[in-house]
Parts: structure tokens; sequence; C-alpha cells
């Protein structure tokens, strides 16, 4: 699977997308918002011909190993299911978080700026940043 991300400032919107393909073209696409070294997922949508494919959860899997807090943002009652599974916390404000924590080259666990090796969950307040 292939994900581009495509800048607000290039396409005249207020969100990033995110391009999502497979080997046989365009499956997909993700309405974001990138923040630093945070995004905000307002929607993934996989067509249907490819829905069912695990498309929508790669996805997701990439974006907790490319950033540092990936929020779901105003999840449907009917897919917290979705999003726990995936290890995000019910913040209980509509949105779903993943935190990651990273390892450094100590072994030390520390936030940084690494490809993510370890999960805890952490409760954003819910008068955060991102909102």
């Amino acid at each position: 699977m292939k994900i581009e991300f495509v800048p607000r400032d290039k396409q005249h919107s207020e969100y990033d997308w995110a391009d999502i393909s497979n080997e046989d073209g365009r499956i997909g696409k993700a309405r974001c918002k990138i923040e630093n070294v945070t995004i905000i997922i307002c929607s993934i949508n996989i067509y249907p011909e490819w829905a069912g494919h695990g498309y929508g959860r790669e996805f997701v899997d990439y974006c907790k190993g490319h950033f540092k807090v990936v929020i779901a943002d105003r999840v449907r009652p009917t897919a917290a299911g979705f999003w726990e599974t995936l290890g995000f916390h019910d913040n209980q404000d509509g949105t779903w978080i993943y935190r990651c924590v990273f390892e450094n080259k100590t072994n030390d666990i520390s936030e940084g700026e690494s490809s993510c090796q370890k999960i805890t969950q952490k409760r954003i307040p819910k008068k955060s940043s991102f909102h």
C-alpha cells in the first residue's frame, strides 16, 4: 500500500488529504489535519470495491508509526470498537487518542522523533490545542 499526503495549501483546503493506493491504483482517501507530530484523522474513505480488506486499518497503522499523536476526530459510536482494537483511548469528548512513547538509542523510554517502538495510552485534556 502507498500513502501520499497532499498538504492543504496545495489544494486550497483546510484539510490535508492522504491518497491511499495499492498496485492497482487509488483505493481511497483520508481527510486529516497534520500539525507537527500530530495527525487528526477526520475521515477515512476506502472505495466500496476495496472495503473490508484492511486498508483503513493499514492507513491507521501507518499514521501510528509516523506521528507521535494520532487523534480520531468525531468518532461515531458504531466505529468505537474499530479504534479501540487499534489501541486508541476514548477521550470522552468524541475523540479517540493514540500516543506513542518513543525509544531512544539507550533503550530508555522517552518522547522523541524516531519510529514508535512502545505504545502507551495517555488521556489528553479536553481543552487541547488540537481543536
